[in-house]
């Protein structure tokens, strides 16, 4: 008998999150995906943020500040992070191997000489965002403050970058980059 009570209990508690699962599933079907995506700042000027871009790339960089406001937008990942991030690896795709990679975050340029190259800028800047997103991902999201407070570490372990003074550069740069915007 106490059995019998015990399972009917299971049944109905699984059944009881089975509803709850199917309302919440329901409720973000019915949501308009205009709504469900993250959208960047609507403060943010588009002259401002190519300023940024030119400053650090000496007004040659293949990327504009559309490019980095869709891809914002795409991803939730902040502008601010974006751009800070731009110049530190590779003044906005003007220098090194984020340029000859179509790399602007260098996402998979090592050290060790492992490069990973993308057909546009475009490209690599997505997936610089799409990195950020879904490997740093922390508690309630990412921002470059949090990526800053993780010491550029993912959750589950490893490190954006291996220079030491990453750090430095990065909060030197954020600093900057939000002041112009």
């Amino acid at each position: 008998m106490l059995n019998g009570a015990i399972n009917t209990n299971l049944m109905r508690l699984g059944e009881d999150n089975i509803n709850s699962l199917k309302a919440s599933v329901a409720n973000l079907v019915s949501t308009p995906k205009s709504v469900q995506k993250t959208s960047a700042p609507t403060n943010l000027s588009t002259d401002k943020i190519q300023s940024v871009i030119n400053q650090y790339g000496g007004g040659k960089s293949p990327l504009t500040a559309q490019d980095y406001i869709k891809v914002s937008t795409a991803t939730g990942v902040p502008v601010d992070a974006l751009l800070t991030q731009g110049a530190l690896e590779g003044n906005f795709s003007t220098k090194g191997l984020a340029k000859t990679t179509n790399n602007p975050g260098n996402v998979g340029n090592t050290d060790s000489g492992a490069t990973r190259t993308f057909s546009s800028q475009y490209e690599g800047l997505l997936a610089q965002a799409n990195l950020l997103k879904n490997e740093y991902n922390y508690q309630g999201g990412f921002s470059a403050d949090k990526f800053i407070q993780n010491n550029f570490t993912r959750p589950r372990g490893g490190r954006y970058a291996s220079d030491p003074k990453y750090g430095e550069k990065y909060s030197s740069i954020l600093k900057i980059v939000r002041n112009k915007l």
